[in-house]
C-alpha cells in the first residue's frame, strides 16, 4: 500500500515538472516569435522606403514583399513561420558580427569632399571624406559592432576590370559588385534610384540631393541708356525736382534784397535759382547766405538730401548686384530648345537622368572635378564648352563656395532619392542602419560633419531664394518730404510777417479801407523790390529824397 502512493506521488511530481518545462518553451517561443516580427516589420519600412522611390518613377512593382498585405503576415504568425524567419535574420547578423565587411567605395577623379583615396599603410588605403565619416558614426550606434575594411573602387590594377572613375556609368558598376557578392556594402555619394534599387538595398539617405543646374550670371547689367534712373520710382523723381526748383527760388527770395550773390538781371536771377537748387545734391554750394531764413530752409534740404541720396546709392548697388546673380538660363527646357551643349559628373546617374529627359547623347559632356567645370562654363557653349552643368545640389554647393561671383544655380529642380548607404537584397544590416541614420541625421554632429567638410557656405549669395527688388516710391520716403515742406513754408510765412511788420503793416490799415486788399499788399513788396535796386544804383540817383523816389517808383507799379 505504501509503495503504490509513492508511486502516485511519483507520478504527480513528474506531471508537474513536463508542465513547467512546456511552459517555459511556450514562453521563449513567443519572445522569438515578438523578435521576429519586429525585424520583419523593420524590413518592412525598408521594402516601403524602396517602394516610395519606385512609385516616383512609375516602375512596374513586384509584388512578393514581405509587407504584402496584413491578412498573410497574420496566417504566417499563427503557422510559427516568423519563428523560422527570426531564426534565420538572428543568424545572419551573427554570421556579420562575425564576419569582416568588404566595403567598397568610390575612386574620384574630384570633389575631394565626398571621396578622398590616398596611399595605404599596411596594405590599407586612407580613405577620407564626408560619407566615410558618417558611415563611421553610424555603425558606432548600432547594438553590436560590426568589422568592415574599406576597399577602393575601381581596383588599383585597372587591368583587371574595364570600369574606371573615367567611364560612363561607374556607380552602377560599383553596386553591381554588391549584387554579385564581391562586396557586403558601398559606402559613398551614391544616389538612390529606381533601377538601382531593383538589385540591392538602400539605407534611409543620409543626405539629401536634388538635381539643379550651374550656370554663367548674365553679363551686362546696364542693357538700358536709363539704367540710373531705376532705383526711384517716376513720382519720387519729379517731386524731388519740384521741391529742388522750389527750394532754390525760395532761398532767392530771401536773399535777393541784401544779398549781391542773388541780384542782377532777370535771366541771372533765374540762373542763380536753379544753379542753387541742383547744386545741393552734390553739396556744392559756394554762395554766402545772408539770412537766417534761407540757413534754416538749405539745412533742412540738406537733410532730406542726404537721406535721399543715401537710400539711392544702396538700392542702385542692390538692384546692379541681384541683376549679376541672375542667371542666363533659367529652365532646362530651354537647353533642350537650343540645342546646347550640356555638361555632368563622369559616372553618376545624372547622365542616364538627361538622356530619359530627350538630350541627345552628343550633346552631353561629362567632366571630373570643379576646375573642369569652371573651364568647360568659362569657354561657353560656342567655344567648346557647354552653357550649363547639370548635377546634384551638394556637388554644385561645393562648386559655388569658390565661383560664386560668375556663376549661379538657378531655382529649376528635379527631385531625386538623395545618397544613402548600398547593401545586398534582404541585408538584415539594413532595417538598423536606417534606424541609426535617422538619429544620427537629427543630432548635432552631423551639422558638425557638414560644416567640417564644406565649410561656411552661406558666404554666397543664393538664387534659390529670389530677392524682390522694388524701385524707391514716393510713398517710402513721404515723411521727410512733409517735413521740408512745412519747413520751407514755416519760413516763408514768418518772413512775410516780419517784413510787413518791419514795412509799418499796421499803418496800412486805413489804406485797406480806402485802396483795397490788391493796392494794401502790392505796395509792401514794391518797396521791397525797390529797396534792393536803389542800393545797387545809388550812386546814379539824382540829389532827391529816397522817400520820392520809392513813392514814385510805387505808384508807377500802380498805375501799370
Amino acid at each position: 500500500m505504501k509503495h503504490l502512493q509513492l508511486n502516485w506521488i511519483l507520478f504527480l511530481f513528474l506531471c508537474v515538472m513536463r508542465w513547467a518545462t512546456e511552459a517555459e518553451a511556450a514562453a521563449t517561443d513567443a519572445s522569438v516569435a515578438v523578435d521576429a516580427l519586429d525585424a520583419v516589420n523593420s524590413s518592412c519600412m525598408s521594402m516601403a522606403f524602396h517602394q516610395y522611390y519606385a512609385n516616383y518613377s512609375r516602375r512596374p512593382q513586384k509584388p512578393n514583399t514581405p509587407c504584402d498585405s496584413q491578412n498573410k503576415i497574420d496566417k504566417e504568425a499563427s503557422s510559427g513561420v516568423f519563428l523560422q524567419r527570426g531564426s534565420t535574420m538572428a543568424a545572419s547578423i551573427d554570421h556579420l558580427i562575425n564576419k569582416r565587411l568588404k566595403i567598397g567605395v568610390p575612386r574620384k577623379n574630384g570633389f575631394k569632399e565626398f571621396m578622398n583615396v590616398e596611399g595605404s599603410t599596411n596594405n590599407q588605403p586612407h580613405v577620407k571624406g564626408f560619407p566615410i565619416d558618417v558611415f563611421n558614426e553610424v555603425m558606432s550606434l548600432l547594438p553590436y559592432k560590426i568589422l568592415y575594411d574599406f576597399i577602393p573602387y575601381p581596383y588599383e590594377d585597372n587591368a583587371s576590370d574595364p570600369a574606371s572613375y573615367d567611364s560612363p556609368g561607374y556607380y552602377d558598376s560599383l553596386i553591381s559588385k554588391v549584387y554579385f557578392k564581391e562586396f557586403d556594402a558601398v559606402v559613398g555619394d551614391m544616389t538612390i534610384t529606381a533601377n538601382r534599387s531593383d538589385f540591392v538595398d538602400f539605407t534611409y539617405q543620409y543626405m539629401e540631393a536634388e538635381v539643379s543646374m550651374i550656370v554663367p550670371v548674365r553679363d551686362d547689367d546696364t542693357s538700358s541708356s536709363w539704367w540710373f534712373m531705376e532705383p526711384l520710382t517716376t513720382e519720387l523723381w519729379v517731386t524731388t525736382f519740384a521741391f529742388s526748383i522750389l527750394k532754390g527760388f525760395l532761398v532767392w527770395f530771401f536773399e535777393h534784397g541784401d544779398n549781391p550773390d542773388f541780384q542782377g538781371t532777370l535771366v541771372q536771377m533765374m540762373g542763380k535759382a536753379l544753379y542753387f537748387s541742383f547744386s545741393i545734391f552734390v553739396f556744392a554750394n559756394s554762395e554766402k547766405l545772408s539770412r537766417n531764413y534761407s540757413r534754416f530752409v538749405v539745412n533742412v534740404w540738406m537733410f532730406l538730401v542726404f537721406i535721399l541720396v543715401t537710400s539711392y546709392g544702396a538700392n542702385l548697388t542692390s538692384m546692379l548686384t541681384v541683376e549679376r546673380l541672375q542667371p542666363t538660363i533659367t529652365d532646362i527646357n530651354q537647353l533642350q530648345r537650343n540645342g546646347d551643349f550640356v555638361g555632368c559628373q563622369k559616372g553618376t546617374f545624372v547622365h542616364g537622368f538627361l538622356l530619359n529627359m530627350g538630350f541627345q547623347a552628343e550633346k552631353l559632356k561629362e567632366y571630373s572635378n570643379i576646375e573642369e567645370y569652371a573651364d568647360a562654363l568659362s569657354k561657353g557653349n560656342a567655344k567648346g564648352g557647354v552653357a550649363a552643368i547639370v548635377d546634384e545640389i551638394p556637388y554644385i554647393k561645393v562648386f559655388l563656395k569658390n565661383h560664386c561671383n560668375n556663376y549661379t544655380r538657378p531655382q529649376w529642380t528635379r527631385r531625386s532619392g538623395g545618397f544613402a548607404f548600398v547593401f545586398p537584397r534582404g541585408s538584415a544590416l539594413v532595417p538598423d542602419i536606417s534606424r541609426a541614420v535617422l538619429n544620427f541625421t537629427e543630432g548635432d554632429k552631423m551639422s558638425r560633419l557638414e560644416k567640417e567638410w564644406f565649410g561656411d557656405q552661406t558666404t554666397c549669395p543664393d538664387s534659390d531664394s529670389p530677392v524682390d527688388n522694388k524701385r524707391l516710391p514716393l510713398y517710402s520716403l513721404r515723411s521727410i518730404f512733409i517735413i521740408a515742406g512745412f519747413a520751407s513754408a514755416l519760413a516763408f510765412i514768418v518772413y512775410l510777417m516780419q517784413h510787413l511788420y518791419e514795412t509799418r503793416i499796421l499803418g496800412l490799415i486805413d489804406k485797406l479801407m480806402d485802396g483795397g486788399l490788391w493796392q494794401s499788399l502790392i505796395l509792401p513788396l514794391g518797396r521791397y523790390f525797390q529797396r534792393s535796386r536803389s542800393s545797387n544804383h545809388r550812386s546814379k540817383i539824382t540829389p532827391q529824397s529816397e522817400t520820392e523816389v520809392e513813392v514814385s517808383t510805387i505808384e508807377e507799379m500802380i498805375l501799370v
